[in-house]
């Protein structure tokens, strides 16, 4: 069995090899230069297309692009309501009248900060801007509207406190018009501060006091004055009967106060110079009497002398009258 296989494989082996050997080989084919060498079955190669350019990346999505956030809406909110507020304060005032130039300014760049868009949170912002450059107009508006009325003010208690200068009110009524000056300098400290409307009402309040303390010195004035006129009709009464000479003393001594009260009068002193006018009268009177007296005294002596005088001639001539009988 083993010697049959070995038969049969030599046998298969045997006939491949004369297989092998029988079949011719076969001849090389000639070469072609690669110059020359192309496919013929193949379609001639087609240009590259041109690459597209990529598509641009979306921009990123920035703070300012999003929607508005509740932060942006309060503070959007927050703005008109005072751009209203400064608005409506102007308008208080009667800025729109007053000023209409910068009014109409205010006014255009309200209705810009109403049409702005809002729909991202930078438009928010741009709005917000808006409302606040409207709100600082409108409050520059309201400013220079206290500031003119403070200057009139102001001018009111200027020309009231001239008037009370010029009747002396600083030393007729001093704390009156000390009351009324320290006012008048708390409402200047004010104007200095930009706080307009606080020192127009000081202001007005000073004019005022001035006012009042002005008429007080009149009336006061007014009764020195006719005190004094007392005085000039009694000295003069006084210096008709030569009370100057007849009661030397007591002219003097109201002529003395006269002069006193004359310069408290001039220093504004009314109520001191009226007191003593009154009295002056009273003394000028007291002399004017004693002259009087003196002179009715005087008189009567005269008369007396004169009457003596007369009985002394009277009897001289019946003494001569006598004699002259006798040598008859």
């Amino acid at each position: 069995m083993k010697k049959t296989f070995q038969m049969s494989l030599m046998v298969a082996v045997i006939a491949v090899a004369m297989s092998c050997a029988s079949k011719p080989v076969p001849a090389p084919e000639p070469s072609v230069p690669e110059a020359w060498e192309q496919p013929v079955d193949e379609k001639p190669a087609l240009e590259p297309e041109p690459e597209l350019p990529a598509p641009e990346p979306e921009p990123p999505v920035g703070e300012a692009d999003l929607a508005p956030d509740q932060a942006a809406l309060d503070a959007l909110a927050a703005a008109k309501a005072g751009a209203d507020a400064a608005r409506e304060q102007a308008r208080a005032v009667g800025g729109d009248e007053a000023y209409p130039d910068d009014w109409g300014r205010a006014e255009e760049t309200y209705r810009e900060a109403e049409a702005s868009p809002r729909d991202t949170r930078g438009q928010a912002r741009e709005a917000v801007a808006r409302y606040k450059a409207a709100a600082d107009k409108y409050g520059a508006v309201h400013v220079a509207v206290l500031r003119s009325r403070a200057d009139e003010s102001r001018a009111l208690a200027d020309s009231a406190r001239r008037e009370a200068l010029d009747v002396k009110a600083n030393a007729a009524v001093r704390d009156d018009y000390n009351a009324a000056d320290a006012l008048y300098s708390q409402s200047a400290d004010s104007y200095k501060a930009g706080s307009f409307e606080a020192a127009s009402e000081g202001y007005a309040r000073t004019a005022e006091l001035f006012v009042a303390a002005r008429d007080a010195a009149i009336e006061k004035r007014a009764v020195a004055d006719e005190n004094r006129a007392l005085a000039d009709s009694a000295r003069q009464e006084a210096l008709d009967v030569k009370a100057n000479v007849a009661a030397r003393g007591d002219y003097n001594t109201a002529d003395a106060l006269y002069s006193q009260s004359a310069d408290s009068y001039k220093a504004g002193s009314f109520e001191e110079a009226a007191e003593d006018y009154a009295v002056t009268a009273e003394l000028f009177v007291a002399a004017r009497d004693m002259a009087i007296e003196k002179r009715a005294a005087a008189d009567a002596a005269i008369k007396a002398a004169e009457e003596k005088a007369g009985e002394s001639d009277a009897l001289a001539q019946n003494s001569v009258r006598i004699l002259g009988g006798n040598q008859e």
